[in-house]
Protein backbone atom coordinates (compact mmCIF):
# COMPACT_ATOMS: atom_id res chain seq x y z
CA UNK A 1 0.00 0.00 0.00
CA UNK A 2 1.12 3.55 -1.01
CA UNK A 3 0.21 6.66 0.53
CA UNK A 4 -2.49 8.05 -1.58
CA UNK A 5 -3.59 4.63 -2.84
CA UNK A 6 -7.04 3.16 -1.76
CA UNK A 7 -7.81 0.27 -0.06
CA UNK A 8 -9.60 -2.49 -1.33
CA UNK A 9 -12.13 -4.21 0.80
CA UNK A 10 -10.51 -7.62 0.16
CA UNK A 11 -7.49 -5.94 1.85
CA UNK A 12 -9.08 -4.83 5.02
CA UNK A 13 -11.04 -8.38 5.59
CA UNK A 14 -9.36 -10.65 8.50
CA UNK A 15 -9.73 -14.05 8.48
CA UNK A 16 -8.83 -15.30 12.05
CA UNK A 17 -8.40 -18.89 11.25
CA UNK A 18 -8.34 -21.03 14.60
CA UNK A 19 -8.27 -19.68 17.70
CA UNK A 20 -4.58 -19.86 19.31
CA UNK A 21 -3.64 -22.41 21.52
CA UNK A 22 -2.12 -21.96 25.11
CA UNK A 23 1.53 -21.63 25.21
CA UNK A 24 3.46 -25.08 25.50
CA UNK A 25 4.91 -24.76 28.70
CA UNK A 26 7.28 -27.94 30.14
CA UNK A 27 4.92 -27.76 33.43
CA UNK A 28 1.60 -26.90 32.66
CA UNK A 29 0.55 -23.70 34.65
CA UNK A 30 4.00 -23.12 34.85
CA UNK A 31 4.58 -19.07 35.76
CA UNK A 32 1.21 -18.71 37.04
CA UNK A 33 0.54 -16.69 40.07
CA UNK A 34 -2.05 -15.93 41.85
CA UNK A 35 -2.48 -12.08 43.34
CA UNK A 36 -5.56 -11.07 45.85
CA UNK A 37 -6.01 -7.35 45.62
CA UNK A 38 -6.37 -5.44 47.29
CA UNK A 39 -3.76 -6.60 49.99
CA UNK A 40 -4.03 -5.55 53.15
CA UNK A 41 -8.47 -5.62 52.39
CA UNK A 42 -10.21 -2.92 54.12
CA UNK A 43 -14.60 -2.30 54.37
CA UNK A 44 -15.95 -1.99 51.00
CA UNK A 45 -15.42 -3.55 47.58
CA UNK A 46 -14.08 -6.72 48.41
CA UNK A 47 -11.18 -8.58 47.43
CA UNK A 48 -10.37 -9.31 43.68
CA UNK A 49 -8.53 -13.02 43.17
CA UNK A 50 -6.68 -13.12 39.97
CA UNK A 51 -4.49 -15.42 38.37
CA UNK A 52 -1.64 -14.31 35.83
CA UNK A 53 1.08 -15.86 34.36
CA UNK A 54 1.90 -17.10 30.20
CA UNK A 55 -1.27 -18.69 30.06
CA UNK A 56 -3.87 -16.77 32.08
CA UNK A 57 -5.59 -15.70 28.87
CA UNK A 58 -6.57 -19.36 28.44
CA UNK A 59 -7.61 -20.35 32.07
CA UNK A 60 -11.41 -21.02 31.88
CA UNK A 61 -11.70 -20.95 35.38
CA UNK A 62 -10.80 -20.42 38.59
CA UNK A 63 -11.76 -21.76 42.39
CA UNK A 64 -10.08 -20.08 45.39
CA UNK A 65 -10.44 -21.04 48.93
CA UNK A 66 -9.80 -18.74 51.86
CA UNK A 67 -8.74 -19.94 55.28
CA UNK A 68 -8.30 -18.55 58.72
CA UNK A 69 -5.07 -19.35 60.44
CA UNK A 70 -6.95 -22.49 62.26
CA UNK A 71 -7.21 -23.78 58.92
CA UNK A 72 -11.03 -23.15 59.11
CA UNK A 73 -12.57 -22.61 55.44
CA UNK A 74 -14.12 -19.14 55.61
CA UNK A 75 -14.82 -19.19 51.59
CA UNK A 76 -14.96 -21.12 48.74
CA UNK A 77 -15.97 -19.67 45.20
CA UNK A 78 -15.19 -20.38 41.82
CA UNK A 79 -15.80 -18.26 38.54
CA UNK A 80 -15.31 -18.53 34.89
CA UNK A 81 -12.31 -16.71 33.72
CA UNK A 82 -9.16 -15.56 35.80
CA UNK A 83 -10.29 -13.60 38.11
CA UNK A 84 -12.86 -14.04 41.03
CA UNK A 85 -14.30 -11.23 43.72
CA UNK A 86 -14.72 -12.14 46.97
CA UNK A 87 -17.56 -9.55 48.92
CA UNK A 88 -15.31 -10.75 52.90
CA UNK A 89 -18.61 -12.45 54.13
CA UNK A 90 -17.87 -15.54 56.03
CA UNK A 91 -20.13 -18.55 55.63
CA UNK A 92 -22.88 -17.20 58.06
CA UNK A 93 -23.64 -13.80 56.27
CA UNK A 94 -21.18 -11.60 57.77
CA UNK A 95 -18.07 -9.79 57.56
CA UNK A 96 -15.21 -11.99 58.72
CA UNK A 97 -13.11 -10.35 61.55
CA UNK A 98 -9.68 -8.50 60.94
CA UNK A 99 -6.70 -10.73 60.32
CA UNK A 100 -4.33 -12.81 58.14
CA UNK A 101 -5.78 -15.84 56.43
CA UNK A 102 -4.90 -17.61 53.94
CA UNK A 103 -5.68 -17.98 49.99
CA UNK A 104 -5.13 -21.27 47.44
CA UNK A 105 -6.25 -20.79 44.36
CA UNK A 106 -6.59 -23.23 41.35
CA UNK A 107 -6.98 -22.72 37.97
CA UNK A 108 -8.35 -24.98 35.00
CA UNK A 109 -6.63 -24.97 32.27
CA UNK A 110 -7.52 -27.15 29.45
CA UNK A 111 -9.42 -29.15 31.70
CA UNK A 112 -7.33 -29.81 34.55
CA UNK A 113 -7.36 -28.17 37.59
CA UNK A 114 -3.79 -26.25 38.71
CA UNK A 115 -2.40 -25.03 41.38
CA UNK A 116 -1.79 -21.02 41.00
CA UNK A 117 0.00 -20.99 44.63
CA UNK A 118 -1.11 -20.45 48.40
CA UNK A 119 -0.50 -17.03 49.79
CA UNK A 120 -2.24 -14.53 52.69
CA UNK A 121 -4.23 -11.98 52.68
CA UNK A 122 -4.91 -9.65 55.73
CA UNK A 123 -7.97 -8.16 56.33
CA UNK A 124 -8.31 -5.25 58.58
CA UNK A 125 -11.63 -3.54 59.72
Amino acid sequence: WNEGQALSPAALSFDPGEPPHPPMLAVPGEGMVALAYPNPAGDGGGVTFTVRGPAAGWIEAICVRVHDLSGRLVYQGESSGASLVWDTMGPTGAPVASGVYLYTVHAKLNGEWLSAGVDRLLILR
